[in-house]
């Protein structure tokens, strides 16, 4: 990772962090209604200037209910759950418990609405790993890897498809996995890989393989 990309990552992390460490301080001197009130106010003071800047608050005036609706349902009510329960579990736990938001989509997605797209590798990896701001070249090798040619020509995927490739090849994967796609050429082109280097890389990856199967034999 770069040092652009670490502190990018740094700092995703102290904003996804910061707010639920001052939720746990807020909560020992302040109620519920209060920290809500006060997480939507600071809210308000920057967006809706922005709105008005850019013409959208009358609009959004016009669809009310729809508003209040989604006020409720995405910030109000969670906002004091998750309050509450600040009460009572540390700051960290809290947005650890937030992070896992995706799976609870993806879960609806595949059993309440028959949306069977979701359980694809290529979905939920895309999906968590662009929740959890996985740096760029990671969210495309995890994103892309069963069809590494929708990955730009330098992306991991292409690396990472072929990997797939060769485990399940040597027995080393769960060669029933229907999800598993056949080797994709691209990636095969990018690499400049040959017949001959598969050969050679297969049979490295073997002796690498016995050595550590010896080693935690020992």
């Amino acid at each position: 990772m770069s040092r652009k990309g670490l502190l990018l990552f740094l700092a995703a992390g102290l904003a996804w962090g910061v707010p639920y460490l001052f939720i746990r301080i807020a909560v020992e001197d302040f109620s519920t209604p209060t920290i809500v009130f006060s997480r939507v106010v600071v809210g308000a003071l920057v967006l809706v200037p922005l709105a008005i800047h850019r013409k959208s608050l009358i609009p959004a005036l016009k669809a009310w209910p729809w508003v209040l609706a989604f006020a409720v349902i995405e910030m109000v009510g969670p906002w004091w759950l998750l309050t509450e329960a600040e009460r009572q579990i540390n700051s960290g736990l809290a947005g650890l418990l937030i992070a896992t938001v995706p799976f609870f989509g993806l879960l609806i997605a595949y059993f309440f609405q028959g949306d069977k797209s979701v359980a694809h590798p290529k979905t939920i990896g895309g999906l968590l790993a662009e929740a959890w701001r996985f740096p760029d070249s990671l969210h495309q090798a995890v994103a892309h890897h069963h069809a590494p040619a929708d990955a730009p020509a330098e992306s991991l995927a292409n690396v990472v498809h072929l990997a797939d490739a060769f485990a399940h090849a040597m027995g080393l994967a769960n060669s029933a996995d229907e999800l598993m796609m056949p080797v994709d050429r691209t990636a095969w082109e990018r690499l400049g890989l040959n017949g001959e280097k598969c050969r050679k890389a297969i049979a490295d990856i073997e002796h690498c393989f016995e050595e550590t199967c010896q080693t935690l034999r020992s």
